[in-house]
């Protein structure tokens, strides 16, 4: 191995090698546990010698407190060029990534919960806050360049391609990531370009984003528009998926999210000045201090759940939205921090299973409800007389009627009284004719007709709302039972959680190559990979939906994902097909333990899920009563004003003297 000196021309003695890149390898510096040194495949050019020189220069407490900032330029004998940098050496610290992605977090980090997240996420910005402190910029903001410890310390690598001021001179970022980038600078070359700290802080908000909300990007949303949304498009447009004028923006976050409100307001605040239109304004976003600060207050309040206690929220919810998720269908995003399977015994029904049933047995089913009678006021109509009009002429029509029929009744005398025919007849029969056209043009015949059509639609209108009375029981009754076969359901299940899980083991036994390549392909993670076509940003979206690995890779759960497409689709298939070939089978290789672990992971998942419905199932039951009370508290105004109006209807038309015939209709 060559030699290599500092500036002042002391040997530097390397050690082992750590590990190494496109740009170069990193090796032990002597004996000394807190360095490095980075040794560049290729001589660097006179630029970035110029920017390493002044770098090291400027090495600091400050900065190399939370970087991996130069401290010494080094060569192999000719002191005008640069061979590498020595630098503090990073320990016990891995990609931020492995962090918030929830498939990689079981296992790499299994014990750390939600505030352990927020914790990390608040050092993230002290380390920004840290460099921005110094007037430099990261310009190449990714999840690869920030490493995170178990403790949630963090610390910034490759700062050789930070943008930094140094002597009056300001020597430039020349690289990015595309989902990291904000929206002004979408599209656009870094070569050449001064970033400033308010595009840093763009993202700085996309790394807490993922850290808070299990490795989602905030412009990875549903798309209700025509065509593809990629995150570089969104990012451009600034359609935050989880902005409040989300839906203005034919956004929606993805399914299976913590919904914004279930965070601390003011952190919420802080992702909408970040990511909202105005917010390319210069020092418009927040600041590192002011996440730092923000979270810092939301981390010493957070609550922890009664019910499972790996899971941590923000102060003021009344209630845990883990759970929340959890009940709408989503996985325990911490089942590892309270579940560390050794054993399948934690599959066993307990005791607290019989508790929980009964619990739900204990709910009474919605109670039969009589109708409501009829008020008071029903009993104390006053009737509403006819029109003036058509009662005057109402009165004379009955006088002339009965004269008439006292005439037709006396008819008879004209048999022994023959004289008085030739008179009373022709009198009669004008009262007769006289009563028939004051019938016909009185208008009491339409008053009649139209109080009695008044009076059908009134009862029709209350028996529809006895019927819907009715019906609301009836429906209530039928959901309870459904929802109590359901929980019933759950507790069968999990008495038949061990022996599944016992038989899958056995076939896993069994299909040992199967097996095997399960844990390969689950190991196969995609953000490690260069996919033809998988972006960045499509990687960000895959792992939204929840595919990280190959094992992830199916051809229709791809392809339901907004904007991957048949081709895209068939890319990634095509890669896992390329993964599957690289597997060798192990036979003489038992179950692996990651893998029994694994299997033991989901079925505890399972079992806490199908435990946590029937927690929450008398509390669902007593719901089902509770609605059919406001239902019906609602309705029994509407039937008491029926009845009034139907009482009303009755005795209007009552006075019209013909009410023995429609009584009964």
């Amino acid at each position: 191995m060559a030699h290599y000196y500092d500036a002042h021309g002391r040997l530097i003695a390397l050690g082992k090698e750590l590990g190494s890149g496109g740009e170069g390898a990193v090796f032990e510096v002597g004996d000394d546990p807190r360095l490095a040194a980075k040794i560049y495949h290729r001589p660097l050019d006179a630029a970035k010698a110029d920017k390493l020189r002044a770098m090291a220069a400027l090495a600091s407490p400050e900065l190399t407190a939370f970087a991996s900032w130069p401290l010494a330029v080094l060569h192999n004998g000719q002191p005008n060029v640069v061979s590498g940098i020595v630098l503090p050496r990073v320990k016990d610290h891995d990609e931020i990534h492995k962090l918030y992605s929830p498939a990689q977090r079981k296992f790499e980090y299994p014990d750390k919960d939600w505030a352990f997240l927020v914790h990390a996420a608040m050092n993230c910005a002290a380390a920004f806050d840290a460099i921005h402190g110094q007037s430099h910029v990261i310009g190449d903001v990714n999840q690869g360049n920030v490493l995170v410890s178990p403790r949630g310390t963090v610390f910034l690598i490759d700062c050789d391609s930070f943008q930094v001021h140094a002597d009056g001179r300001l020597f430039l970022c020349d690289v990015g990531v595309p989902q990291y980038t904000p929206p002004e600078l979408q599209g656009q070359g870094f070569r050449g370009l001064a970033r400033t700290v308010n595009q840093d802080r763009f993202g700085l908000a996309v790394l807490i984003f993922h850290l808070l909300f299990m490795g989602r990007h905030p412009f990875a949303g549903r798309f209700a528009g025509p065509g593809d949304m990629p995150i570089e498009q969104a990012i451009a447009e600034y359609r935050y998926a989880f902005s409040g004028d989300a839906a203005a923006l034919y956004m929606a976050p993805p399914p299976q999210t913590l919904p914004i409100d279930q965070i601390a307001p003011q952190v919420a605040g802080l992702f909408e000045r970040a990511f909202d239109r105005g917010s390319e304004h210069p020092d418009a976003r927040p600041t590192a201090e002011e996440w730092h600060n923000v979270l810092s207050g939301m981390l010493k309040q957070l609550q922890a759940c009664q019910v499972d206690r790996g899971h941590k929220f923000a102060a003021g919810l009344t209630a845990c939205p883990w759970c929340r998720l959890m009940t709408d269908g989503a996985p325990n995003f911490f089942l590892s921090v309270t579940f560390r399977a050794t054993t399948p015994e934690v599959l066993n029904v307990t005791s607290a299973i019989a508790t929980l049933w009964t619990a739900i047995e204990r709910v009474p089913a919605p109670r039969d409800r009589a109708l409501p009678p009829a008020p008071q006021a029903a009993l104390h109509i006053v009737a509403t007389p006819p029109p003036p009009a058509v009662e005057s002429a109402q009165s004379l029509s009955t006088m002339v009627r009965y004269v008439a029929l006292t005439g037709l009744l006396s008819m008879p005398l004209m048999f022994f009284v023959p004289e008085s025919g030739y008179l009373s007849v022709p009198i009669f029969g004008v009262f007769a004719v006289w009563w028939l056209g004051l019938f016909l043009t009185s208008g009491h015949r339409p008053e009649r007709n139209r109080r009695r059509r008044v009076l059908r639609s009134r009862r029709a209108q209350l028996k529809q709302l006895q019927l819907g009375w009715h019906n609301a029981a009836s429906l209530a009754d039928t959901e309870f039972k459904l929802a109590r076969k359901d929980l019933a359901t759950a507790r069968e299940q999990i008495g038949h959680l061990k022996g599944l899980y016992e038989t899958e083991l056995r076939r896993l036994s069994r299909d040992v190559a199967q097996r095997q390549l399960k844990a390969f392909l689950q190991s196969k993670f995609i953000c490690n990979y260069k996919i033809d076509g998988i972006s960045a940003g499509r990687q960000a979206t895959l792992a939204s939906y929840g595919i990280e690995t190959a094992y992830d890779v199916e051809y229709n759960r791809v392809l339901s994902i907004p904007g991957m497409g048949p081709a895209m689709t068939n890319t990634l298939c095509a890669w896992r097909s390329q993964i599957e070939r690289q597997f060798t089978l192990n036979a003489a290789q038992g179950i692996p333990s990651a893998e029994r672990q694994a299997l033991l992971f989901q079925y505890a998942q399972l079992r806490q899920q199908l435990e946590f419905k029937l927690r929450h199932g008398p509390d669902r039951l007593r719901e089902i009563d509770g609605r059919l009370d406001q239902t019906l508290a609602q309705m029994s105004p509407q039937i008491a004003t029926a009845h009034i109006a139907t009482a009303q209807a009755f005795a209007d038309l009552a006075v019209m003297g013909t009410i023995k015939h429609l009584d009964t209709k």
